[in-house]
């Protein structure tokens, strides 16, 4: 697919978008994701698609936070997603050069069974976490990271709802928060038939 004929998002919903609309964002997904797919499976057919398609939703997900780079004025989105999504392939060849590395070393190893389904799940989950942030608010998403990296604490979920409007409740709007993402965690790997029990451990 050449990048000259992709659809583009209209001049209405690009500046709804970079502004942080919700509906817009959702919009303007439904259109280029799409294309992103093929095109990246037409220009590294040689590269796992699974695994390009996550760095195609985490460039995605970035530009569709507040105060990013992007301007409609100077670039098509399209050829703006496409030029960090070539940038970020060069990690990806980094990556599963890497990957590959350590598993033909475990392979050597006696009992290394575990050790190599402990990695798989681990790929597994990040794999996961790429492709859902597109499809997460900004709250979401900042509470996604935290309840990754096992934070405990109320004040720092309350500070990310803090930023984004006043608290009433702290404690019940932390948790209603974190349940209401829970539950859209579990459905979208239900839709995309992830078999991990919880998501969040480890």
């Amino acid at each position: 697919m050449d990048e000259s004929s992709f659809q583009q998002p209209t001049d209405e919903q690009l500046a709804a978008f970079v502004l942080g609309d919700p509906v817009a964002e959702n919009e303007v997904l439904q259109i280029v994701l799409p294309q992103l797919y093929r095109w990246a499976a037409h220009h590294y057919p040689t590269l796992p698609q699974p695994e390009v398609e996550s760095v195609i939703n985490q460039v995605v997900s970035e530009t569709c936070r507040p105060h990013v780079r992007y301007n409609p004025q100077k670039a098509k989105l399209t050829t703006y997603l496409i030029g960090l999504i070539k940038l970020r392939v060069v990690d990806l060849f980094e990556k599963q050069n890497a990957i590959n590395d350590i598993h033909e070393k475990m392979l050597h190893l006696p009992y290394n069974q575990l050790v190599v389904n402990d990695v798989d799940i681990r790929l597994t989950r990040e794999t996961f976490f790429q492709e859902v942030r597109p499809f997460l608010n900004s709250v979401e998403s900042e509470f996604l990271e935290l309840m990754k990296d096992g934070e405990k604490s109320l004040d720092a979920f309350a500070a990310i709802l803090s930023r984004h409007g006043a608290l009433v409740d702290p404690s019940k709007e932390v948790k209603n928060t974190k349940e209401r993402l829970q539950r859209k965690l579990k459905a979208f790997a239900r839709d995309r038939n992830y078999q991990i029990d919880d998501l969040l451990e480890g």
